[in-house]
């Protein structure tokens, strides 16, 4: 894997995504052999369900950056206790989630 290169450029924002969209779960699902789907969930644990929130198909090298990353930023506040949330990694139908 490569070094991580931090690169400082404008980031667009598109209008009405400022607030973003509520997520307490995620899962990693396969695409093809070098690409995978990180979605990204609004869990029930009083339904039981989960409903796709986010949806980014990422190559298999960004997923070991992002993991990297996201455990960079824990590391560097010591004070606060990191949670976890359920992680879906079954298929589901997207039909039984209408």
């Amino acid at each position: 894997m490569t070094k991580d290169k931090r690169v400082e450029v404008p980031v667009d924002l598109p209008r009405g995504l400022e607030t973003g969209v509520f997520a307490n779960a995620f899962r990693v699902m396969p695409d093809t052999g070098e690409t995978f789907f990180l979605d990204f969930l609004a869990y029930s644990a009083g339904d039981n369900r989960a409903r796709v929130v986010s949806r980014v198909r990422v190559h298999s090298s960004f997923l070991q950056a992002v993991r990297d990353r996201l455990s960079s930023v824990m590391q560097e506040q010591p004070g606060e206790k990191l949670l976890t949330f359920p992680i879906m990694v079954r298929p589901t139908n997207p039909e039984d989630m209408n």
